[in-house]
Formats: structure tokens, C-alpha cells, sequence
């Protein structure tokens, strides 16, 4: 079992209880921070602000270029669309759909394969959706920058 929070707005001790209430009953325990991951999903208000000097993590704010994720999962939604991001709330990045076709064939098809040469060839910023996404910023993402080339040349 996982057990978060966000702690943007909590004190020290607030953190501190949170630990001790939870920390002996859970498998894995975080204290995340607010960022914006998904372009135009904006939740800004007077008690709740997007944490624009860490990531969800706390860890240092470092953008990449390519996104990672592409290479390793995808999203299935309850109506069976398939979506390239497990953030694509909105279903604007549909890439197939389990209700007529194969998971598998899904992974290996053109629109999948399309998405990930352009990341790999650097082309994310380009992109109306993905060129804005906070995951690669702040989201703590795997960094396959440096081998772009490499795995670019196995596609």
C-alpha cells in the first residue's frame, strides 16, 4: 500500500505526524509537492499553488527531452480507448482501442511507434500537447536523452 500527501501547505510537524500516523502500516510513504502536469489543467487558487522550485519529489526541477514513458506503458481507459499517456485525462492522445483491437498490436502500431520516434528525434517541444507537459520537468521522469540516437536507430 502507498500513502501520500501533499505537503506544500503542511508545517514540520504536520509532516512529522503524517510520518508517524502512517509510516508503520504502509508499504511505501511520500510527501509530494503540486506541479503542473498536463498543459491547460491548471488548478491554481488562493490556498493551492503549483510548486514552481521542486518537483512532485522534491527533487531538483531539470527538464528532459525526450519522454520516457512512451517506451514503457500506455493508458487504457474504461471505455477501451488507449490512450500514449497515463496523464491524457482529456483523450487527446488516443493511439487504439482494446474494444477492436489487440493490446499487443496496439504497442507495436504505427501511431505508437510515430509518438516515440519523435521524442527520440527531439521533436516533443513541437508537439500541441506534449511540447507543455510538467512530467518531464517536474514529474521525476527517467532521462533516455543520451541514448536518443542509439535506441532511435532500433526503431
Amino acid at each position: 500500500m502507498l500513502v501520500k500527501i501533499n505537503g506544500d501547505t503542511l508545517s514540520k510537524n504536520d509532516i512529522e505526524k503524517f510520518f508517524q500516523t502512517f509510516g508503520n502500516i504502509t508499504d511505501k510513504i511520500h510527501v509530494e509537492h503540486i506541479m503542473s502536469c498536463w498543459p491547460n489543467f491548471e488548478f491554481e487558487s488562493e490556498h493551492v499553488a503549483v510548486n514552481k522550485e521542486k518537483g512532485i519529489y522534491g527533487q531538483e526541477i531539470k527538464e528532459v527531452d525526450a519522454c520516457a514513458y512512451a517506451f514503457y506503458s500506455f493508458a487504457v481507459n474504461s471505455d477501451g480507448k488507449v490512450s500514449l499517456c497515463f496523464l491524457d485525462w482529456g483523450k487527446k492522445l488516443i493511439i487504439g482501442d482494446v474494444t477492436n483491437e489487440k493490446i499487443l498490436d496496439i504497442w507495436n502500431g504505427k501511431k505508437m511507434k510515430n509518438y516515440q520516434k519523435m521524442f527520440l528525434r527531439g521533436d516533443r517541444k513541437k508537439h500541441p500537447i506534449c511540447g507543455n507537459c510538467g512530467q518531464m520537468s517536474h514529474g521525476n521522469p527517467d532521462n533516455i536523452d543520451a541514448h536518443k540516437d542509439k535506441l532511435l536507430a532500433k526503431i
